[in-house]
């Protein structure tokens, strides 16, 4: 993937992501390194994020972080299972 590397931010929860170049301040779409997603969110969804990958789109919910010890714990609705992440 070509991309600004100012763009590139690392997260403790899901280790290097891409913030993509957006029109509004209140919503981004984001790839994640780590799961090779690109996952999309607003700042009014509180923790849901759309999970976009060509073999699954579905929304996923990101557990908060005081939660869990490290990394992240997502919650796939389209197969009601938990993964967790680990940067």
């Amino acid at each position: 993937m070509s991309s600004d590397s100012s763009n590139w931010v690392y997260s403790w929860r899901l280790g290097w992501v891409y913030e993509a170049p957006s029109s509004t301040d209140s919503a981004s779409w984001f790839y994640s390194d780590k799961l090779k997603v690109w996952l999309w969110s607003g700042s009014d969804l509180n923790g849901f994020y759309y999970h976009s990958s060509p073999s699954r789109k579905t929304w996923t919910y990101l557990l908060p972080a005081e939660a869990d010890a490290s990394g992240a714990w997502l919650y796939y609705f389209d197969t009601e299972d938990w993964q967790l992440v680990s940067p």
